[in-house]
């Protein structure tokens, strides 16, 4: 079942998606109903699925920026869809009665755990941290630290323990994961929408590279105003001229 806040197809980039996945026909229109509410003449487009069946064929048909995800689905295991929603470009809002699932789904990626029942302020609470987060580049200091990347592979999702992410190279509208024992992994998240959900030892030295500091040996400047970051195991990272009194200071912390 879809609705729109604006004619189809007509997305502009200001514009909110938004994908709910919930079986509760009465808890997926109070979703709704508050959520329209949030927004209110600003275009935002709005879809509800009620199984992980069609929430897949939902995401396949269109990218939202936040899915709002029930845990359990007639009968099955909202996770399912998690751990495949958490690899995808877009935030994950977690809306379950299972309060004890809560800091699984933090250490997989997702941006906030509402629970239920919930109330107009909670939502909207977490429909302000989605707008901040298209805004800013650092999630709050309180969230749980995200422990897994999750990683779409062939048939099925692989969980990258964050430890072993050494660096994050940018590429286009996906990122490379450079891990510990020298294998890649492609990732279906910019480099923007990784730097808000990572901890805050990834930190963006160049419009092009995220780095663990834990990782770094020492800061080189080469020839021509250039810089670039000596890690441990002999790998070099550049540094923006933009970034390198930002890049100097938080080595020194």
């Amino acid at each position: 079942m879809a609705t729109s806040g604006s004619p189809s197809g007509l997305f502009r980039p200001e514009m909110m998606r938004i994908l709910i996945v919930e079986d509760e026909a009465m808890v997926a229109a109070r979703l709704e109903r508050l959520i329209r509410g949030y927004f209110g003449d600003r275009e935002h487009s709005l879809t509800v699925a009620d199984s992980l069946t069609s929430a897949r064929d939902e995401l396949v048909s269109e990218t939202p920026d936040v899915v709002f995800l029930d845990l359990n689905l007639n009968g099955r295991d909202g996770f399912e869809l998690l751990n495949e929603a958490v690899a995808g470009p877009f935030h994950t809002i977690v809306v379950s009665a299972h309060h004890t699932q809560a800091l699984r789904a933090f250490e997989l990626g997702v941006l906030d755990f509402v629970p239920k029942p919930f109330g107009p302020a909670r939502l909207e609470q977490a429909l302000r941290r989605v707008e901040q987060r298209r805004s800013e580049a650092r999630p709050d200091t309180e969230r749980v630290e995200l422990e897994h990347l999750a990683v779409k592979k062939t048939g099925r999702i692989e969980l990258v323990p964050v430890a072993a992410v050494r660096t994050i190279q940018g590429s286009g509208d996906y990122s490379t994961l450079h891990l510990d024992d020298g294998s890649t992994r492609l990732h279906s998240k910019t480099l923007n929408t990784l730097e808000q959900i990572l901890p805050a030892r990834f930190a963006r030295v160049h419009r092009s590279y995220l780095v663990d500091l834990r990782r770094v040996i020492e800061l080189h400047a080469a020839s021509g105003g250039r810089y670039w970051l000596e890690l441990d195991g002999g790998a070099r990272v550049p540094v923006s001229r933009s970034r390198i009194e930002e890049v100097r200071g938080l080595l020194l912390d």
